[in-house]
């Protein structure tokens, strides 16, 4: 095939793949490599799709942070999922910047979605909730102070009814 049919379908390839999500540059470049172009063709459609507006880790990276916080993980997780796809490490740090008050309520609200009624649990409890957190990609700081404050919730509500 002429070079610039293999432009042009790579080309038309990458596009395919920008249509359905979103895609960093470097998750693209791997993609087309995949499927047997050359590594200088992918390198320059992913430079041309670049410039045209058609890749951007930025726009990528703020997708998937959205769509990360809303399944509940933690910053920690996005962090490091963000840096396996080749994002650019102050880009990711741009678009997790939140105070820890929002990390912290999410944490709480995907912590009493998944175990509910947090006022009966016992230390093993605790500590089951502690690893889903963990697990999740919060800090051991959010966790602690989620917990409490659930905790102290749960007990704030179980003075008043009783």
């Amino acid at each position: 095939m002429p070079d610039e049919q293999m432009r042009q379908a790579a080309r038309a390839s990458a596009r395919r793949l920008l249509s359905r999500r979103e895609h960093s540059a470097y998750e693209l470049t791997h993609k087309l490599r995949q499927r047997g172009y050359a590594l200088p063709l992918v390198e320059a459609v992913v430079a041309e799709l670049a410039r045209g507006g058609w890749v951007s880790d930025a726009r990528y990276a703020a997708a998937l942070v959205h769509e990360r916080r809303s399944r509940g993980y933690g910053p920690l997780r996005i962090r490091a999922e963000l840096s396996q796809h080749g994002v650019d490490a102050a880009l990711v740090e741009s678009h997790l910047q939140c105070n820890d008050a929002e990390w912290i309520r999410l944490a709480q609200r995907h912590c009493v979605r998944r175990f509910g009624d947090p006022s009966s649990a016992s230390l093993k409890e605790q500590q089951r909730r502690f690893r889903f957190l963990l697990n999740r990609g919060f800090t051991r700081d959010q966790i602690r102070m989620a917990l409490q404050d659930i905790g102290a919730r749960a007990n704030d509500r179980s003075c008043t009814i009783g």
